[in-house]
């Protein structure tokens, strides 16, 4: 391969993430042996995150469309919520459940929830778009979006609910990861122009 990236670990030490060779790819690197993972027929594969139990996310596409995948055992689902155009998988907790987003028949974009065969539509109450990058073990998902008023910020979502996060004297809020306790990450834009990752 050309080139390689890396986007995520698991309490194991097993990586994902994606190289090129000819199109990209994904690949699984776990005691000292690297898996392709990439859905057969596809023109192209990224992988993005992998749990404690092996199973990875990510997205690529077959012809035009884009669509998220999990990946585990050998086995492929295709991630695509009815009716969407497109969609892409970021995040995948212990019991399975993907995080990602894309954008629905009529282009708007929202973030997704896959659990058990099921997908459920993010976007909160009020907001023109979102982006949903994360699932911890709790359930609780995380990404961003824009406000009715075009504000970007930070949301939090479980059981039905939305947390909006948006301190004061913050511009641009965009949160990319959680954990079990309830931490989150991403960066951040301060009215006077400077930007800065937070926790």
């Amino acid at each position: 391969w050309k080139k390689a990236f890396v986007h995520g670990i698991n309490n194991s030490g097993d990586i994902v993430g994606q190289g090129l060779d000819g199109n990209f790819k994904g690949f699984l690197y776990s005691n000292g042996a690297y898996t392709q993972v990439s859905p057969p027929d596809w023109w192209e594969a990224y992988a993005y995150a992998i749990n404690d139990n092996g199973a990875v996310v990510g997205y690529g596409r077959d012809g035009k469309t884009y669509k998220g995948f999990l990946y585990y055992d050998g086995t492929y689902t295709r991630l695509l919520p009815s009716g969407w155009k497109e969609a892409y998988a970021y995040g995948i907790n212990n019991r399975g459940d993907a995080a990602g987003y894309g954008r629905d028949g009529m282009g708007k974009l929202k973030g997704f929830l896959y659990s058990k065969g099921t997908y459920t539509e993010i976007l909160p109450p009020g907001w023109n778009e979102a982006k949903a990058f994360d699932i911890n073990d709790n359930g609780e998902l995380v990404g961003y979006g824009s406000t009715a008023n075009n504000n970007f910020m930070g949301f939090l979502y479980r059981n039905g609910a939305y947390t909006e996060v948006s301190p004061p004297g913050w511009q641009l809020l965009e949160i990319y990861g959680i954990n079990n306790s309830g931490e989150v990450v991403g960066k951040v834009l301060y009215k006077d122009g400077n930007m800065n990752g937070f926790m």
